[in-house]
């Protein structure tokens, strides 16, 4: 852990006034020291190493301390990484939220309500207030109901709350980061949310050891004080591979000093096509994704949608809310399923078939869209479906308008459509 000069030690009453503290940290021996190599204080000197002889039982093993199962555990540090706007910040009043309140939010489950404390470099207090009340709104809580179990605080001036000095390589902690850890000791929060890491610290953000180091500060605070530290960062400019690692900005040893790391990302146009979403409405949708998780992954993308609400004051302010893509098989019934294999089965005009290749002019899937009202991606799933399924037929038939020359073609087995229909009747 860094450690830094006490200002109730003789020859340094009000060491900081408007300048960082003086460097220091820790020789060989745990002392703290100057960069003179001058001791300023002793402790208690720490094993550097644990030791186990022999075997044990299994339930005498602790269960690991998660706060949040997958997402937050006690002593470590979670990095949620996303391009400016993708949606993290939204996300995390989410958890704000549901951690005071004891609430579920989406997969994010709380058992029981938690203390929460959120520290803002970006935001002032009524942009906070904003977004925060508007978060309430789609738990049908008013920002009056907000328990003082969640604290929301932020920098008047510069929010930098860690100086590495570049000669010695030690960490200082800031006036801020002083009147942060005061919090800590009164408040004893179970979650520290810190938005964002570049504006947390000075060391340049490409440098591996600078930033092992500073994310290590944080992680000594979530073990010192048995909480869970959550951490906002940026991921790399350019396209974002979701659950991508190296998506995040700056050095690796941000990903390798974290115990838990997701990637937030807009929606893709692909993706839009895919939810039969509206491509012009698809930046409202963001997908979170496990990027590095050493306990406790989740399976596949957890989707949220921006809601706009209006709040008392006139104002429209969105609020990210859980959200489950559709699936293509979403309302179509028996009667859309027997109208789309009727229009199979004639084909697009007489002595023509429909195809199963999606660059044909003939394909099947226009049929699907047209009808059930698919996007192209929606309908080339329900269509693949039904070829696997063998209720769809690829055969081949002389075309009139290729000179009568053999073409691929779809039909229809009317056995296989009725199993298809007495199974879906067996299951409800």
């Amino acid at each position: 852990m860094a450690n830094f000069f006490d200002p109730s030690l003789p020859g340094t009453a009000d060491p900081w006034g408007d300048e960082p503290p003086p460097p220091a940290g820790e020789d060989t021996y745990g002392n703290v020291v100057s960069l003179t190599g001058k001791p300023v204080e002793t402790k208690e000197v720490v094993p550097a190493l644990w030791q186990s002889a022999g075997g044990w039982a299994e339930v005498d093993i602790p269960k690991r301390p998660w706060i949040v199962p997958g997402y937050i555990m006690r002593g470590s540090v979670t990095v949620l990484a996303g391009a400016g706007s993708a949606g993290k910040s939204s996300l995390v009043k989410g958890w704000m939220i549901a951690a005071a309140f004891g609430l579920t939010y989406g997969r994010f489950r709380i058992p029981v309500p938690l203390k929460v404390l959120s520290y803002n470099t970006e935001d002032d207090l009524d942009e906070e207030r904003r977004r925060i009340s508007a978060t309430c709104r789609q738990f049908d809580r008013s920002p009056t109901e907000i328990p003082e179990t969640m604290q929301i605080i932020g920098p008047d001036q510069i929010g930098t709350l860690i100086t590495r000095d570049p000669v010695s390589g030690y960490c200082v902690p800031t006036r801020a980061m002083v009147e942060l850890e005061a919090m800590l000791d009164e408040f004893r929060p179970d979650i520290l949310i810190l938005d964002p890491l570049v504006e947390l610290h000075n060391t340049e953000e490409n440098d591996n050891t600078g930033l092992r180091a500073v994310v290590a500060y944080f992680r000594s605070l979530a073990q010192r004080y048995q909480m869970g530290v959550v951490i906002l960062h940026h991921t790399r400019k350019g396209a974002t591979a979701p659950g991508d690692p190296d998506a995040v900005r700056g050095a690796s040893a941000v990903v390798g000093a974290a115990r838990v790391v997701f990637t937030v990302c807009p929606m893709s146009e692909d993706e839009a096509n895919k939810c039969g979403v509206d491509i012009r409405q698809r930046r409202l949708y963001f997908r979170l994704d496990g990027a590095k998780q050493n306990y406790a992954p989740l399976d596949g993308a957890e989707w949220f949608k921006r809601v706009p609400y209006v709040l008392d004051n006139g104002e429209e302010v969105a609020a990210a809310e859980p959200w489950i893509p559709p699936s293509p098989w979403d309302g179509v019934t028996w009667p859309v399923i027997d109208e789309i294999m009727a229009q199979i089965e004639r084909g697009p005009s007489p002595g023509e078939f429909y195809a199963a290749a999606k660059q044909s002019k003939r394909w099947a899937g226009t049929v699907i869209m047209d009808i059930a009202c698919r996007s192209d991606a929606q309908a080339g799933t329900i269509l693949k479906a039904w070829i696997d399924g063998g209720v769809l037929v690829p055969s081949t038939y002389p075309s009139p308008s290729v000179n009568h020359r053999m073409a691929a073609c779809l039909h229809v087995d009317a056995t296989k459509l009725s199993e298809m229909r007495r199974e879906a009747a067996d299951h409800g």
